[in-house]
């Protein structure tokens, strides 16, 4: 729904707030971490992408390579 209307700030809101609830919740890091993608803040995206899948810097930058995160 927020995708729809283009509301990314409001939805990265909503996703801390529910991550401050469960920090556990591995969906909402993934739609956190979309909603900062789609803001433009790249940083942002990865650095919740990593530590929902462990990465390191080399496996993201391999990620890269073959266009799994751009």
């Amino acid at each position: 729904a927020f995708a729809e209307g283009r509301l990314y700030q409001e939805a990265i809101r909503e996703f801390q707030a529910a991550l401050e609830s469960d920090p556990s919740l591995v969906d909402v890091k993934y739609n956190l971490a979309l909603a900062y993608y789609y803001e433009r803040r790249y940083a942002d995206s990865e650095q919740v992408l990593r530590d929902v899948c462990g990465y390191g810097a080399d496996e993201i930058a391999a990620l890269r390579a073959v266009g799994a995160l751009n």
